[in-house]
């Protein structure tokens, strides 16, 4: 919706609405990187697809999200739901009492490298290389949950193996470490493989960012947009929805959209736009 209404205000509303409500509520049930992750990528398509957006704007926002939300977001999760709104002052109060916010947010933000180490001291004495394994129950994610209880991509999550090994008192509550895409791939291959993998990783992300960003076309814009909303979780996680989240929520809506092109169903994009998405298809 956000790709193709350049100088049309009510879509764009709707579209910033819709964005809008569903950080409101992610950041509401304590989820940062689900909030954060759909208004970046939703920013980066505003910025190419709509209009520039100003460098001042984005750096005060990066501010304000570290220095202010991220730090009281780590602490106003912990309060029952329903405290928080019958409560509207026990948000400043939460506020108040954070006493650095720098030093409260890179603390809350670096637990990924306490999955690193600990993999390090995991990986191979207490568990062998995975050799590829956690990529491969990867693909897993692509097939539905209609053959088992519990899909293989679910079941093999390092991250999951990861805090039922190390804190497993944390983990019976629900709590977790999430993982990271470096350990991961030193537990598959480790220092040797390692390198490598990610050199590929990043090599292959490179070229599809290219392949969008700098074609203009604003359904292949749309598409990098609505990965990027996910992939930016890898970060601080693991292959294993990856492939669920790019087929199934940005490839396949791309493709549904330069069908209707094809036979004309729906007006997404300008007739310029138009003529280049199906050309360059």
């Amino acid at each position: 919706m956000l790709s193709g209404s350049k100088g049309k205000p009510f879509p764009l509303l709707i579209s910033g609405l819709l964005i809008l409500s569903y950080v409101t509520v992610q950041f509401f049930i304590g989820s940062r990187m689900l909030a954060v992750m759909p208004l970046l990528a939703y920013a980066w398509l505003w910025h190419r697809s709509i209009h520039p957006l100003p460098r001042s704007l984005l750096f005060v926002s990066a501010i304000f999200m570290v220095l202010v939300v991220f730090p009281l977001i780590s602490i106003y999760r912990t309060t029952a739901g329903q405290l928080r709104i019958d409560s509207p002052s026990l948000l400043l109060q939460t506020l108040s009492s954070i006493e650095n916010p720098l030093v409260a947010s890179i603390t809350e933000m670096a637990s990924t490298i306490f999955t690193i180490a600990m993999t390090l001291e995991l990986v191979p004495s207490v568990r062998s290389f995975g050799l590829g394994s956690s990529y491969y129950y990867s693909l897993y994610s692509l097939v539905p949950n209609l053959f088992w209880s519990v899909n293989p991509a679910s079941a093999n999550e390092l991250g999951r193996w990861f805090s039922w090994t190390v804190t497993p008192d944390y983990a019976v509550f629900g709590g977790g470490w999430g993982y990271s895409f470096v350990a991961e791939a030193y537990f598959n291959f480790g220092w040797i493989g390692m390198p490598l993998v990610l050199l590929l990783m990043g090599y292959v992300y490179a070229r599809f960012v290219l392949w969008a960003s700098d074609s203009g076309n604003l359904a292949k814009m749309a598409f990098l947009a609505s990965f990027s909303s996910f992939f930016y979780l890898f970060a601080r996680g693991e292959m294993s929805s990856m492939p669920r989240y790019f087929v199934w929520y940005s490839w396949l809506p791309y493709v549904m959209v330069i069908v209707s092109l094809r036979l004309k169903v729906i007006p997404f994009l300008t007739k310029k736009n138009d003529r280049q998405a199906t050309r360059n298809m």
